[in-house]
């Protein structure tokens, strides 16, 4: 009898471990799909970039004016940390499963309005790649429709400076463009890296006079003697925090306007939200290659699972 139990577990197992490595397949055959595409869009871009170098300037003066003056204020932004981290309750708050959470919530500074999205977790990653990660990740890679990137800023090799297009779809069916410029800067010290930026984003059309300023802090912390990651050199804290704040020419008086402000913090939640999903999209991504590789499996042309070596 134990014997026949024995073997309806192992099968049982079989079966488990089975559908696991078909998931996976399934999983890095969409991946593999997704990335096809991509690189097959990338000397599309190529060439238009190049045209764009030919024909006119890489951004016009108002986004270079607009990029450097935000890069500026980077600086104030990363002074803040301390005091934006301890009113958030971050440093009290307990990992959970997720870089960032879904749609941010919304609060009151005063009179003004403001979303709020904060997350703290560890990536089973060390810390140097964790960091090569996060700022990859903080890049908005994601967002290519009308994307271009600002070289002008006075500290390229630790600042990214770039503008996208995002497309968002109101509950009458419309479709809403949003604008964005965004600037980020990352700043290394001794036990942790700082990502801090800021962004513009604006919906003329619809909302004329209003624009969503976003500003961001995340925090990347080496392993310390005094840190929950000193027990393991492969596990990093990660802490983040994001404000979104509506900025408009005229306070809103009339209940029109009210109403088209709260419109605009309702599709800005939502774009915040679509790039938390995105984040977490990348980051599963790079933890199921890390499983792949530690597992000694490759992935061939065709999205198929393979043992390494063979």
């Amino acid at each position: 009898m134990r014997q026949y139990e024995a073997r309806r577990e192992a099968e049982a197992l079989r079966k488990a471990l089975r559908a696991e490595v078909t998931r996976r397949a399934l999983v890095i055959r969409d991946i593999q799909g997704v990335m096809r595409k991509r690189s097959r869009g990338a000397h599309k871009e190529v060439d238009d970039l190049l045209e764009a170098v030919e024909t006119k300037p890489r951004s016009s003066t108002r986004d270079g004016t607009l990029f450097n003056a935000y890069f500026a204020s980077l600086e104030t932004l990363y002074g803040k940390l301390d005091e934006v981290f301890e009113e958030a309750g971050i440093n009290s708050r307990p990992a959970s499963g997720k870089m960032l959470g879904g749609e941010p919530a919304r609060k009151m500074h005063g009179e003004t309005p403001y979303l709020e999205n904060i997350g703290v977790t560890k990536v089973p990653f060390n810390y140097q790649r964790t960091c090569e990660a996060v700022w990859e990740l903080l890049s908005a890679q994601h967002r290519q429709d009308e994307r271009s990137d600002y070289y002008g800023l006075p500290c390229a090799e630790n600042a990214k400076a770039f503008q996208y297009c995002s497309s968002l779809r109101r509950e009458n069916g419309a479709v809403l463009r949003l604008k964005t410029h965004q600037v980020s800067r990352q700043y290394i010290e001794n036990s942790r890296m700082v990502v801090v930026w800021r962004a513009l984003s604006e919906a003329a059309e619809e909302f004329p006079g209003l624009n969503m300023d976003e500003t961001g802090w995340c925090v990347i912390h080496a392993p310390t003697s005094d840190s929950d990651c000193s027990k393991d050199s492969t596990s990093t804290l990660v802490q983040a925090c994001i404000r979104l704040t509506p900025m408009y020419h005229c306070k809103p008086c009339g209940s029109e306007q009210r109403r088209k402000l709260d419109q605009f913090m309702e599709l800005s939640a939502k774009s915040v939200a679509e790039d938390n999903m995105e984040i977490e999209y990348m980051m599963e991504k790079l933890l199921l290659d890390e499983a792949l590789s530690t597992d000694g499996l490759a992935v061939d042309e065709e999205g198929n699972l393979a043992l390494g070596g063979f």
